[in-house]
């Protein structure tokens, strides 16, 4: 196995454990990635940004704030100098930790600024419904709503989120299997923890009558990824959470986001829930 072989199999380690939350283990993964890079100079520049991109990650995981903006610098600064090799993807995974580094720091313009190009990059990778977006629009939600007291704004980014993951988990609903196709782990596990937070934001005091709307999507979609996890007590209390609420949504949303498409998220759900009773 050749040196980046073994760089390239810790960095997809790293990130896995990372995406699992096992995060002091994916900083050990990480550390000895960038060690095998930096005794190699010889490397890609594609790998050492992902060696610097990751390592980042893991620092700011564990909140070692002060590396982690390091390296996460260091690794935008070979982006700028390798305009043809940094993807799109890369790009957006690194301004939305430079995004966090600034916001732990309290630095809301620069936050800002690494925000909307994590935005840019996620839809310019993977179109502007996927989850890397709706990933993106998350922060961008909680930081209108938390810091900045605008609530108009902050839900709209809240509403498109919830709504790219509803859409995504339909796409993911194979109706042959009765159950949903794995999602990445990554996936699953932001989903699960930023669709809590967005529902909460939906369903407070300061959110607009409508938004009960896409609170309901968002328990409709924590019952789908709970599926995911095998947690069939947790998709039945949001799924009952959902119901109560679905019936007093309105008969249309804005957003593209129809009452009878959550009906019919809530009956699949159903199906499926009964069926892994049985």
């Amino acid at each position: 196995m050749t040196t980046e072989e073994k760089i390239t199999q810790l960095l997809l380690a790293a990130r896995d454990e990372l995406a699992r939350e096992r995060d002091e283990e994916g900083l050990r993964l990480a550390t000895q990635a960038q060690q095998l890079a930096q005794a190699h100079p010889q490397l890609s520049d594609l790998l050492r940004f992902q060696v610097l991109l990751i390592f980042g990650e893991a620092a700011l995981a564990i909140g070692d704030i002060d590396t982690a903006e390091k390296s996460l610098t260091q690794a935008h600064w070979n982006a700028l100098k390798t305009q043809g090799t940094v993807g799109a993807d890369h790009r957006a995974q690194l301004h939305r930790s430079l995004a966090a580094v600034y916001l732990a720091r309290g630095l809301t313009a620069e936050a800002l600024t690494h925000m909307a190009e994590d935005i840019y990059h996620a839809s310019l990778a993977s179109g502007n419904d996927s989850i890397a977006v709706a990933l993106a629009y998350f922060p961008m939600a909680s930081l209108f709503i938390d810091r900045l007291q605008d609530y108009s704004r902050g839900l709209t980014y809240a509403r498109q989120s919830v709504a790219v993951w509803f859409a995504h988990l339909q796409s993911h609903f194979e109706p042959e299997k009765v159950a949903w196709q794995d999602l990445e782990p990554y996936e699953r596990t932001a989903g699960r923890r930023i669709l809590f937070q967005l529902r909460q934001m939906l369903s407070d005091g300061e959110a607009p009558e409508y938004d009960i709307t896409f609170a309901v999507a968002a328990d409709l979609c924590q019952a789908a990824l709970a599926l995911q996890f095998n947690d069939l007590g947790l998709a039945q209390e949001h799924l009952k959470l959902a119901e109560v609420q679905l019936a007093s949504a309105h008969a249309a949303s804005p957003l593209d986001l129809p009452v009878s498409q959550l009906q019919e998220m809530r009956d699949l759900l159903a199906g499926i829930i009964q069926t892994q009773q049985a």
